[in-house]
């Protein structure tokens, strides 16, 4: 590793371990993620989705794994659900630091700034399988453009390059820069296998590309598809009028900012003029709520793919350019540090927030019997609980919320959406449109006095 890439490293394994304690949180419940949980608590899968099946794989294994070795209750799937979302993306973006050989790990700043300024403004939302998807398609593109083709490798980038196939709608972008790859390497390989595994990897980026153009132009869901693009142009992944600013988002685009203009012997005036400023706004995001806006971090779920794109295209110019290699690294890497601990920062406050949003929400369920209405969340006296959660909220998925957020087999309550949620999996007033779940009793459409016989029965 040359000197600062050790730093860079570190930053990156301390994001990794703040998403570990985020996931602990049950943050991964966060939007769609409540009802995913719910879904494997009762069938054991995550509701598929025809282009993203490979990235949907590669979370719902390990729950998988988990339910089968014990931790089948709602509560412990949603846990393990959460740690899952919150801790790939980093560890498979930090699995392409062995990728790469020793004298030319000072390319892992690509992967990890994408992590950084990407990844990490849309972690709120980790139930997003493309968070997931643009790990993967880094730790297939460093396997493939560095290193001698062991036999290891070649069977590596044969079974991910074959995972790219269904591995989300982004491999429209993506497949290319795999596909330029795997070309640029195979004109240098002399040796038959290689080549053969090279060409294989190029197939499949070719086809990831057609099948992932196919799913932009004719969507699973049409609705789902025009709302993500009116956010992106909106810039809804930067600023909601009724939440605030995505704070990571803002930082990455800084430190790109001064990665680019910061001036050979000014670099350490650089350095500590970011890590101020960034430090300072991390922190002030304690206090600011409009700092602390997670409907921001979904509408920002495809913006490390975005990223990515020209990133990775300059890294593969920058490998057979040297100039071009050593004026990128020759940049202040510290800036990149920096940046991977103040949006961890903003995490861990995060985190917190939404802590405090669970804790409410089970006390309110705890305190109340039967169907609770959302106005009840949302209720004075406490205006900053109010408003909090206001900010959490997720239209539709209370109900599933409910089932997960309280370790219990006998559910004598749960909270209703709000009116005019919209689209609803199931309708609370009737127990027969809830999920099945082994080892749960619905009981909070039961008088008082008959919930406990009801449970002491099941």
């Amino acid at each position: 590793m040359t000197p600062s890439t050790p730093t860079v490293a570190a930053s990156a394994i301390v994001a990794v371990l703040v998403q570990v304690y985020a996931g602990a949180t049950l943050r991964g419940l966060y939007a769609d993620g409540a009802h995913y949980a719910v879904q494997l608590a009762a069938h054991g899968a995550i509701p598929e989705h025809l282009a993203r099946s490979t990235s949907q794989a590669v979370v719902q294994w390990p729950v998988v794994a988990a339910m089968h070795l014990g931790m089948q209750t709602p509560h412990n799937v949603a846990l393990v659900f959460s740690l899952v979302t919150n801790l790939l993306p980093g560890l498979i973006i930090l699995l392409c630091l062995p990728a790469l050989p020793a004298e030319e790990r000072h390319f892992f700043i690509f992967p990890v700034f994408v992590y950084f300024a990407g990844t990490l403004s849309a972690q709120f939302a980790s139930v997003s399988e493309g968070l997931v998807a643009t790990s993967y398609f880094w730790l297939l593109l460093c396997l493939i453009t560095f290193g001698p083709l062991t036999t290891l490798r070649m069977v590596l980038i044969a079974v991910l390059a074959i995972g790219i196939l269904d591995l989300g709608e982004q491999t429209l972008l993506l497949g290319p820069v795999l596909f330029a790859s795997c070309a640029i390497r195979w004109w240098g390989e002399s040796h038959l296998l290689p080549r053969i595994i090279l060409a294989l990897a190029a197939v499949c980026a070719f086809a990831a590309t057609l099948i992932g153009a196919y799913f932009v132009f004719e969507p699973v869901s049409v609705a789902d598809r025009n709302t993500f693009i009116s956010q992106f142009l909106r810039l809804r992944w930067l600023y909601d009028p009724l939440q605030g600013f995505n704070l990571p988002c803002i930082l990455g685009m800084l430190a790109l900012a001064v990665l680019t203009m910061a001036r050979p012997g000014r670099q350490r005036r650089a350095v500590w003029t970011f890590a101020v400023i960034s430090i300072s706004l991390a922190l002030s995001a304690l206090w600011l709520d409009w700092l602390m806006a997670p409907s921001t971090q979904f509408a920002a779920r495809y913006n490390a793919a975005l990223m990515s794109v020209p990133l990775a295209a300059l890294l593969l110019y920058a490998r057979v350019r040297k100039p071009v290699a050593d004026a990128i690294t020759a940049a202040p890497r510290g800036i990149i540090a920096i940046l991977g601990l103040a949006v961890s920062l903003w995490h861990v406050g995060a985190s917190w927030q939404w802590t405090a949003f669970l804790t409410h929400f089970s006390n309110v369920l705890r305190s109340q019997d039967g169907i609770v209405a959302w106005e009840s969340v949302i209720a004075p006296p406490v205006s900053h609980q109010a408003a909090l959660s206001r900010r959490m909220l997720w239209p539709w998925t209370n109900p599933d919320l409910s089932l997960v957020v309280l370790p219990r087999s006998c559910v004598n309550s749960v909270i209703a959406n709000p009116a005019n949620a919209g689209w609803m999996p199931y309708d609370p007033a009737s127990v027969a449109t809830m999920p099945v779940i082994q080892g749960v009793t619905y009981t909070y459409l039961l008088p008082s006095d008959r919930e406990s016989a009801a449970c002491f029965v099941m």
